[in-house]
């Protein structure tokens, strides 16, 4: 908890300093990690009902965390809700999604190479945690589901 509560002060004085902008996606990470349960984040021009992460399984070398992000699809009238789970041990060992109830299927390979050493554990330096945003936000291609991916890979490497 004490560390959620210094990177969401780290990240404000970032965002209030002269000639500093929070991206997108840090603003939504941070809006989905704070709460309340159902705090609407935008990303990538899409629009989702986040939960807070919850630590559902913990033992002395890792811990999974789980939440959903619910997006409602104008389309359809219809709500899709992407629930998550990530372990993490020495890092982030896997990202798996579900989505609307289905199969749990693993976070696409892009988004996953893409969290750099947030994957294998190592020690990163602040500019190298920038360059793992910048490289997320790369990845965004309009749709949905890659946004929902590049939300919960951030919140992941930012988790804990």
């Amino acid at each position: 908890m004490k560390k959620l509560s210094l990177l969401i002060a780290t990240a404000m004085l970032i965002a209030s300093a002269p000639g500093t902008r929070a991206s997108e996606l840090e603003d939504a990470t941070h809006r989905a990690l704070e709460g309340p349960d159902g705090t609407s984040v935008e990303v990538f021009k899409h629009r989702f009902a986040a939960t807070q992460p919850q630590i559902t399984e913990k033992t002395k070398t890792n811990h999974t965390v789980t939440g959903q992000l619910a997006r409602f699809n104008p389309d359809t009238e219809a709500e899709e809700v992407i629930s998550y789970r990530i372990l993490r041990q020495k890092g982030i060992k896997s990202i798996t999604l579900q989505i609307n109830g289905g199969v749990w299927i693993p976070i696409s390979d892009a988004v996953m190479n893409a969290l750099g050493g947030y994957a294998t554990g190592k020690p990163m330096p602040e500019e190298e945690q920038r360059a793992v945003t910048r490289s997320l936000e790369k990845l965004a291609n309009g749709k949905w589901l890659r946004a929902a991916e590049i939300l919960i890979a951030h919140m992941a490497a930012h988790h804990c």
